[in-house]
């Protein structure tokens, strides 16, 4: 962990595993990692380099570990199908959810969106893990799935480059063809103008 305004080491967490995501909880009081072939993820205190928990119940390798807007929970997801929430403090584990996929946190915490590999996106109450709502699948497996700044939208890609845009509340769907391969990632213009969708052969798409 370095400090960034002087660009001296502060803290070094050592493990025998080989690293394959960090994420930042707490506003910086916690980091979580998971590795390259594990079925767990462990969060230290920064402030005292201490392993505070291990993260386990997966059973397979986990594939991505992520942080709520918050910063007060973090999400393991796995190849054995399963996704689990914890706490970003002491890593109890609140619940589990039997899907797993790309995750999307809607901006104030309170949904999750999971974009699974068979095309479709569920939609959960965050605080429990109860599903709420199921989109209309993609052709594909969804590769993406973030939230608009406003939390109206949720949007997703898939590995055959199509992007929806929906709104869940009035179930309207947006469905168009952005580019021409699987979708990576993608990210809104603060005014919500622009969607630019970075895809798996190194273009950058951008729509109005």
């Amino acid at each position: 962990i370095w400090d960034l305004d002087s660009g001296t080491e502060r803290l070094r967490l050592q493990h025998e595993a080989q690293m394959l995501m960090v994420q930042q909880a707490l506003d910086g009081q916690r980091v979580v990692a998971i590795g390259t072939q594990h079925a767990e993820a462990w969060l230290w205190d920064v402030g005292t380099g201490e392993l505070v928990a291990t993260l386990s119940g997966h059973k397979q390798p986990l594939t991505g570990v992520y942080v709520s807007p918050d910063g007060t929970r973090l999400i393991t997801t796995s190849t054995d199908g399963s996704t689990r929430v914890w706490d970003a403090r002491d890593g109890e584990l609140l619940f589990g959810i039997d899907a797993a996929g790309r995750p999307g946190w809607s901006p104030t915490g309170r949904l999750l969106g999971l974009g699974g590999e068979d095309g479709v996106t569920r939609i959960y109450d965050a605080q429990t893990g109860a599903r709420v709502g199921v989109l209309p699948a993609h052709p594909s497996g969804v590769t993406a799935a973030r939230w608009s700044p406003d939390g109206a939208r949720l949007l997703t890609g898939a590995s055959d480059g199509t992007v929806r845009v929906t709104a869940p509340a009035i179930a309207q769907v947006q469905a168009f063809d952005l580019c021409a391969a699987g979708v990576h990632d993608w990210d809104l213009s603060e005014d919500q103008r622009w969607l630019a969708v970075a895809t798996i052969d190194t273009t950058v798409c951008i729509r109005e």
